[in-house]
């Protein structure tokens, strides 16, 4: 359960804490989380280090990029596979996609990375501004 995991991240008092594949899923993202709160997903012969702050806000407030949020969740997908479906490598370009209210409770720093980042992700030309 997500909120066994929450635990584990704050008693740790580290960077990130390892957790199995499986142990919590998206459906429990029920309001966003830190973007402090990172984790290693550990799966059979794959690791992805995953901030579960962005994604709660990805599945929170970009309801057309919850499938991403899945897939990116699920070690059988590889990251090449998720970049060929939905062309986005990381937790954070996902990020930059959702409206800016998702982040507007964070430092102000991580507004301005994200419009960096929104602009690598519109490059590649899979996405028109259908977003924000």
């Amino acid at each position: 359960m997500l909120k066994g995991v929450l635990k584990r991240f704050y008693e740790a008092s580290e960077a990130f804490i390892e957790v199995k594949e499986g142990e919590f899923s998206p459906e429990e993202f029920t309001e966003p989380l830190p973007l402090i709160v990172k984790v290693v997903l550990v799966g059979k012969g794959r690791r992805r280090l995953v901030n579960l702050g962005a994604l709660s806000r990805v599945y929170l407030f970009c309801p057309e990029l919850r499938g991403f949020v899945k897939d990116y969740l699920d070690l059988s997908v590889s990251l090449e596979d998720v970049f060929r479906k939905h062309c986005l490598y990381t937790d954070w370009e996902a990020l930059s996609l959702c409206p800016e209210d998702a982040v507007r409770d964070e430092h102000p720093d991580y507004l301005y990375a994200l419009r960096r980042i929104r602009e690598i992700v519109e490059r590649r030309g899979c996405f028109k501004s259908r977003l924000r």
